[in-house]
């Protein structure tokens, strides 16, 4: 009974570790094609600063163009630090320009927020020791705030030091929230790093949950909210490397180059034994990224274990190349044991070129009688296979032709008697009225029309597709409405039976010579091959060859 329950127990884990590695195999591969589309993320980034920058063009309102500013800084913040500050530099010009004493703070304080993000943390903590935070106003106030958590919180994490101060943040944490809207995703950010100093994941969890719903997947919010996820998991599990991927993709659809989280990606599939993806993930992205952002943080942390990802990737290298190398000396003696064996079956192939030469001489002759064979079987074979086709036609035509005369006869017959009762009556003008009301001939030549396509089409039902292969491409003709065959399709009906002569089809169709001609002249500039054998390709359409 244990060793069921042990074997029952090492399924169940077997089964969920699989759909675990399925799982992130599907992430990793959305992933590497994300990062495939990278540039056309880029550009989608650019193009929506260019439309803000032209806005900022179009306005004369000082006050639009600080606010402008600072948005285009804050869309910059994730991408390039130095176009952040180039936009916050702007603000402060402003202000100086204007006296703006709270916009030249709050622009300095954006600053060292931005700084302390990237990594400039000396910068950072100069801007924010210059201020007395009791002499601030309250938009100031909350500038500084803001500033000062991002960097203490930014110390604590990540700086490579112990001797971090431990302020405490809490009171400028509860400023922010108390001037913050409850349940939008600052807020939640801020209850997040609250519920995450004292400790409780269960709450943490809870108000990152609540950042996922109010983010859309591909922005830098959700992102960050993915990252933040993976941070409550355990360390090295799946469940904290699918948080760390999806919050990589958004981080590659959001155009962001100041990230963690495919750091973090690369450093997990490494230690997995992935050397080759972690490698290309921090040589291609994270640390072009990095440099392109020109912050301090994220280059000391890949210049942290790069080297040792980088030894590990020129050994996975040049175990590659000796492998490379024993398949090319085992290949060079499979060569030379090859090349024995084509000597030897060479001098024993040799010994029987002679008899086979003899044979072959024979064999020609024979050959030659079976060619003629052939020929003369594939003559019978088309001339039976035409001799059926035309009594069959023959069938068809001559059981139409009995019809239509026998069906004219008692017309004619029923004709006959009415008009003859008619005029013995004296029933003159009443016979000429009737006379002038019959239907004119076009519907009678329809009528033809239909009995004909239908014969035709019930000896070749596939007639139409069969003649449109003999047109060129987008040329091809089909009939119109309810109609069987079209006019073109009805001239090359009558060839097929065997009526090549223009006038006869033009009687036969009640047109004229010159418009039998003019249908087909069209048709042949449309033919794949030769124009002037168009014709015999459309009567041997059946023939096989």
């Amino acid at each position: 009974m244990k060793r069921l329950l042990l074997t029952t127990v090492a399924i169940f884990s077997a089964l969920f570790l699989s759909a675990s590695n399925d799982e992130i195999d599907s992430l990793v591969n959305k992933l590497d094609q994300a990062l495939s589309m990278k540039q056309t993320y880029d550009s989608y980034f650019f193009s929506k600063i260019d439309h803000l920058q032209k806005m900022q063009w179009n306005e004369t309102s000082l006050k639009d163009t600080q606010i402008l500013n600072f948005r285009i800084a804050n869309e910059y913040s994730h991408h390039s630090l130095d176009s952040t500050l180039s936009y916050i530099d702007r603000n402060m010009e402003i202000a100086r320009r204007i006296g703006d004493k709270v916009l030249e703070e709050r622009s300095d304080l954006y600053r060292a927020y931005f700084y302390a993000s990237a990594g400039y943390y000396i910068e950072a903590g100069n801007i924010l020791g210059s201020y007395r935070p009791e002499e601030l106003c309250r938009e100031s106030f909350l500038a500084y705030s803001s500033a000062m958590v991002n960097l203490i919180t930014e110390l604590k994490v990540y700086s490579m030091t112990e001797n971090v101060p431990d302020k405490d943040i809490s009171e400028y944490r509860d400023y922010l929230l108390k001037h913050c809207e409850e349940n939008t995703y600052e807020w939640h950010d801020l209850m997040r790093a609250s519920m995450e100093s004292a400790g409780d994941v269960h709450e943490e969890r809870k108000h990152i949950k609540a950042m996922l719903a109010l983010a859309n997947e591909g922005t830098n919010e959700y992102a960050r909210a993915c990252y933040y996820y993976s941070t409550t998991c355990e360390e090295h599990s799946d469940e904290k490397l699918s948080w760390l991927i999806r919050s990589s993709i958004s981080d590659v659809m959001s155009s962001t180059l100041d990230y963690q989280s495919l750091i973090s990606v690369a450093q997990e599939l490494f230690e997995r034994g992935d050397v080759k993806r972690a490698f290309k993930y921090m040589a291609d992205y994270c640390l072009p990224d990095a440099i392109s952002y020109n912050g301090k943080l994220r280059p000391l942390q890949i210049a942290h274990f790069f080297p040792e990802m980088e030894h590990a990737y020129q050994e996975l290298l040049d175990k590659q190349d000796r492998i490379k190398m024993n398949y090319m000396i085992l290949l060079f003696i499979l060569l030379t044991v090859l090349a024995t064996l084509t000597a030897v079956i060479f001098f024993r192939q040799q010994i029987l070129v002679r008899t086979r030469n003899e044979l072959q001489m024979s064999n020609e002759e024979i050959e030659m009688q079976n060619m003629e064979l052939t020929a003369m079987n594939a003559k019978l074979k088309g001339l039976n296979l035409r001799m059926k086709e035309a009594d069959k036609v023959k069938e068809e035509y001559i059981s139409l032709f009995l019809s239509i005369l026998s069906e004219n006869i008692s017309t004619v017959r029923q004709y006959k008697n009415h008009v003859l009762k008619n005029l013995r009556q004296g029933n003159y003008k009443h016979l000429l009225e009737e006379i002038e009301a019959l239907p004119p001939i076009d519907e009678d030549i329809n009528e033809f029309y239909k009995m004909f396509d239908q014969t035709f089409i019930n000896m070749y039902p596939d007639f139409v597709e069969r003649f449109n292969t003999l047109l060129m491409e987008g040329e091809e003709v089909y009939p119109k409405g309810d109609d069987l065959l079209a006019p073109d399709l009805r001239i090359f009906a009558l060839i097929k039976l065997g009526i090549t002569d223009s006038s006869k089809i033009a009687s036969l169709l009640h047109y004229s010579t010159n418009t039998i001609y003019n249908y087909k002249a069209r048709i042949k500039n449309k033919a794949k091959g030769n124009r002037e054998k168009f014709e015999d390709d459309v009567r041997n359409l059946y023939t096989e060859k």
